[in-house]
């Protein structure tokens, strides 16, 4: 691990590269920038450096996760843009967790939208493609993957006991940081443990403000203040965490760090 190197694309998406290494198993995830608002969703523009930020944030929310033992496929941090990975036959679907009544379900159900629920509900999506060649998020059910021959009982039940510890977890994470987690998608597979010849549940992709519904957790509580606040901006998470450089004169201390003061501090890190 001391001497990983990148090998060869594996595949690329919207918002991360994955290549192979030089360490059977192992992988390398580069985080992109990308086309986003940080202020206004219809106001869209390239965002330069936020692979750096979204990188650094999943990195630390990994890492402590696997500090209380919860299975992730992260290994480290390479660089400001890379993490070290293991390989995982990852589900075809995603889990969504909800804390707040939120989401088109929600609404179909005739639930009072942003009200705070009295345990957290989670939810099985899966990407399906229409006749037209349109893509849309089915909600489905855990029996529909037991079924279909998808998952196993224990499977099902291995990934509840994650989503809802990762849900303690990230909401105690965000509160300190004065920001109040709505909801959050998780992407699970199998890693297969050779020595064993078995295979755990783990978390794997990414956890940053992108997979997050966040409000700010500064306002009244009322309805008009969670919407002005509902989405922040990857920097301004990245602050809340405490993972941006810290203004030393009392002139500068007010005033917010820019994604180039960001990669600065992350390239002395990492040199």
């Amino acid at each position: 691990m001391i001497n990983l190197t990148k090998g060869k694309l594996v595949l690329e998406g919207p918002r991360k590269k994955l290549y192979h290494s030089n360490e059977p198993g192992i992988f390398v995830m580069q985080f992109k920038d990308e086309e986003k608002s940080l202020i206004d969703l219809s106001e869209q523009r390239y965002v330069d450096g936020s692979g750096t930020v979204n990188n650094a944030i999943s990195a630390f929310i990994m890492g402590k996760m696997g500090e209380l033992n919860i299975p992730t496929h992260f290994i480290r941090q390479i660089n400001m843009r890379e993490q070290a990975i293991y390989g995982m036959d990852m589900f075809p679907f995603t889990i969504t967790i909800r804390n707040y009544a939120t989401g088109r379900t929600m609404q179909h159900l005739g639930v009072v939208e942003q009200s705070k629920l009295p345990y957290p509900l989670i939810e099985y999506h899966m990407k399906t493609i229409a006749e037209n060649g349109e893509s849309r998020e089915e909600l489905i059910t855990p029996l529909h993957l037991t079924s279909l021959g998808w998952l196993h009982e224990f499977e099902v039940g291995e990934i509840e006991r994650i989503s809802l510890r990762v849900n303690d977890f990230l909401t105690g994470l965000f509160a300190g940081g004065r920001l109040i987690l709505v909801s959050y998608t998780l992407k699970l597979g199998r890693y297969i443990v050779q020595e064993e010849d078995d295979f755990r549940v783990m978390i794997g992709d990414e956890i940053t403000p992108r997979t997050c519904e966040l409000w700010d957790g500064n306002g009244t509580g009322s309805e008009e203040t969670r919407q002005k606040h509902r989405y922040l901006s990857d920097i301004e998470v990245a602050n809340r965490l405490g993972l941006l450089p810290k203004h030393t004169s009392e002139e500068q201390k007010n005033e917010p760090v820019s994604l180039n003061e960001f990669s600065a501090v992350n390239r002395a890190h990492f040199s």
